[in-house]
């Protein structure tokens, strides 16, 4: 039963994770001039308020387009987080199966060792009589036989765990991959709130200002 035990927890662990990729920030931060603008409106101030009030309004969006992103990257951190700790389970489960298999394997030779031995001990003897020799014989050769099926089913089982262990690491190279995306993204999404805080900053300033000469 305990044989069979390790198949099936091997078979549960045997699910790799696809590579992913964070989403990618498609984010155009509204690009503008004050100094053109400045120019463009030089004479018509009215217009100039209505073109940085709808400048404002792009980046109202920016900002709410941001804030998503942001939202976004915490679950993807989270997620990078919860696969990190899975994969560590994985492979110490595993490492764990493999164990427990190199022991089943050193019981197995020793059964094998014992059979071999008793087998050429029985052949030998002068003691028992023909048929009592035969019986004893055929059992040990079923026995022998046995064991060699297990060790076939062992190896068998050695060959699924190590098929396993690889897609571990496969993992485990596709989640550094996803990490590093990740860390990426934070650094530009940062880069992009900060651009957008002075812009909007800016043009708030600049707004109030023509207000204030137009009264």
């Amino acid at each position: 039963m305990k044989k069979f035990s390790f198949i099936f927890i091997a078979l549960a662990l045997s699910a790799a994770i696809r590579a992913q990729h964070v989403t990618p920030l498609d984010i155009n931060l509204v690009d503008f001039s004050l100094d053109s603008l400045r120019t463009l409106y030089a004479t018509d101030a009215p217009m100039y308020c209505a073109e940085l009030e709808r400048i404002l309004d792009v980046q109202d969006a920016n900002e709410k387009a941001l804030a998503q992103a942001r939202r976004e990257l915490k679950d993807e951190k989270t997620h990078a987080k919860d696969v990190a700790a899975y994969l560590k389970e994985q492979e110490a489960a595993v490492s764990n199966l493999q164990k427990a298999c190199e022991a089943e394997q050193k019981a197995l030779s020793e059964m094998q060792t014992a059979i071999e031995k008793t087998l050429k001990k029985v052949q030998k003897t002068s003691l028992l009589n023909r048929q009592s020799q035969d019986a004893r014989i055929t059992a040990l050769q079923a026995d022998k036989k046995e064991v060699t099926r297990l060790q076939d089913e062992l190896l068998a089982r050695q060959k699924r765990l190590t098929a396993i262990l690889d897609r571990v690491r496969a993992d485990q190279t596709d989640w550094n991959t996803f990490n590093m995306e990740i860390q990426n993204k934070e650094v530009d999404l940062t880069q992009l709130e900060n651009t957008l805080k002075v812009r909007r900053e800016s043009v708030k300033a600049e707004l109030k200002n023509v207000k204030a000469s137009m009264k």
